[in-house]
């Protein structure tokens, strides 16, 4: 029979005089089986003889191998084989409260359902690179609580009695340490492949050279200023940005529980990785599309500064923080005072909310969601906690956002309004239509795409962007005034339509009662 030799995973203190101490890294070669969980065999690190707990430890393939182990119990595994479940009381992340689900854990994650029967976890906890321990609840009141602390949150949990607990913790610890082992071989296996790339890079550049092929550069995505990852692009917004947007626009805004769901960490660096030196990620080739949704999220996360800049920030919460009712008109002042591309990349989020939101039946994503999960990635300060005293302030700008887009984004300065006129002039857009000025109108301080309009003018139409508000020119105006032929938007409702046929015994007759309005 050969010998088997094992390796140390997790450290473990004797408990015994018939036991021995392990730390992580020892090799153990085995000697005999004693219980049901329990062996007894050789430290030959310090020459030690004793008992030892047989989860702490994974086979090698022999004495002085390196290489992964042969058997763990979870490496060669079904990742959704459901190793325990059971009900659990689950600490909110945003109202602290504790609510019961259902939990079940597999050899990757620990997902939790709102009821026994439910097919689709609320959210699933990835438990690579995570840590386990326990703690009492709040004030000490609570019994048998006990944590997960991932990169992006710390799980708080409480058992229904101490036994529960133990088992949980054991089970989680145990699958938590093989995937930090199991991560470690990988980045070695990486490491030898990325020395072996340097080498083919290295052979290709004097190839390039030889053959005078131009050399094509990389730069990184994830970290880099929106500014500088533009100017190393030559584009106008980042070329991950607009393909990740447009793919989860066009193909995964219906995917149940999209952004709630978290994608598996090892994944995601990978995908980061790969930006970073210059490969390009084939969205739709992703099985767990979930993955892509987190890469997002992530990559917003990572961006150095606030979307709202550093500069403008105050001012953005200042406004928020208002009760008057003039949010609004001061937001969008501000918004225009965006670099482009913090205001490109707004605009474009903002679509996708409102697309995700006409399809919650399905996606099951409401407003709340949204803003949850995408406040702290646009708007919360890089040197701040996610949940610090502007949360409620972030939550409140997304829902202006989606609620005030075409007012915020589409209403642009007046050489747009003009650009806009030869479009409908082209035939691109709606046709033209004529409206005479039932209410006259004077924009907050003179702004600059909106039309002073008086009772009586007569106004060329070139778009309605919503019920609200169209855009246009002044054509005619009653008291004779001078025209200035600028285009700039109005409020729907001060307008009456009219035939073009009717506008020649408008301005004969001079009055609002002999039109007919459609």
């Amino acid at each position: 029979m050969s010998q088997k030799f094992f390796k140390v995973i997790l450290a473990y203190n004797k408990k015994r005089i018939d036991e021995m101490d392990l730390s992580v890294g020892d090799k153990i070669k085995f000697l005999r089986k004693v219980t049901n969980g329990m062996d007894y065999g050789q430290n030959l690190q310090n020459k030690q003889y004793g008992i030892y707990p047989t989860k702490n430890v994974v086979e090698l393939a022999d004495k002085d191998s390196e290489n992964a182990p042969q058997k763990t119990g979870f490496e060669v595994f079904n990742p959704n084989q459901v190793l325990k479940e059971g009900f659990l009381t689950k600490k909110g992340e945003n109202v602290k409260n504790w609510k019961k689900r259902y939990f079940k854990l597999t050899p990757i994650s620990m997902s939790y359902y709102k009821k026994k029967k439910s097919n689709i976890p609320i959210k699933s906890i990835s438990l690579s690179s995570a840590v386990v321990g326990k703690n009492e609840g709040e004030k000490k009141k609570m019994k048998n609580c006990w944590y997960i602390k991932t990169r992006t949150r710390t799980w708080e949990f409480k058992s229904e009695n101490e036994r529960s607990r133990e088992e949980w913790v054991h089970l989680v610890t145990n699958i938590c340490s093989r995937l930090t082992f199991l991560g470690s071989n990988q980045r070695k296996e990486k490491e030898k492949e990325k020395e072996k790339e340097q080498v083919n890079s290295g052979n290709e550049i004097q190839n390039q050279i030889k053959t005078n092929l131009p050399q094509v550069k990389s730069f990184p995505v994830f970290g880099v200023s929106l500014y500088e990852l533009c100017k190393n692009e030559s584009s106008d917004i980042p070329i991950f940005f607009t393909e990740c947007i447009q793919h989860l626009s066009n193909n995964v805004y219906t995917l149940q529980n999209i952004f709630r769901i978290m994608g598996d960490d090892l994944i995601l660096q990978k995908y980061a990785n790969d930006l970073n030196s210059g490969k390009k990620i084939q969205f739709h080739n992703e099985k767990n599309q979930h993955n892509i949704a987190s890469l997002f999220i992530h990559w917003l996360k990572r961006i150095p500064e606030t979307l709202l800049t550093n500069h403008l920030y105050g001012k953005f919460m200042e406004i928020l923080r208002k009760k008057d009712g003039s949010n609004s008109y001061d937001l969008k002042k501000l918004i225009n005072q965006l670099p482009k591309v913090n205001k490109a990349i707004l605009d474009k989020v903002t679509h996708l909310f409102i697309k995700l939101l006409n399809h919650n039946k399905i996606n099951k994503i409401n407003q709340t969601n949204l803003s949850d999960i995408f406040g702290p990635a646009l708007f919360a300060k890089r040197n701040e906690k996610t949940d610090g005293p502007d949360k409620s302030l972030h939550r409140k700008l997304i829902l202006l956002l989606i609620a005030n887009k075409d007012y915020f984004f589409l209403m642009g300065s007046s050489s747009q309004m003009e650009e806009l006129s030869k479009t409908n002039h082209e035939g691109e857009d709606q046709e033209i239509s004529t409206g005479i000025v039932l209410f006259s109108y004077k924009p907050n301080n003179n702004t600059e795409d909106e039309l002073t309009i008086n009772r009586g003018d007569i106004i060329s139409v070139i778009q309605k962007n919503n019920d609200n508000w169209w855009c246009g020119k002044i054509i005619y105006k009653e008291n004779k005034e001078k025209i200035d032929n600028k285009f700039g938007y109005f409020p729907s409702n001060f307008v009456g339509e009219v035939m073009q046929n009717d506008i020649k015994q408008y301005i004969d007759k001079g009055g609002l009662a002999s039109l007919k309005f459609n």
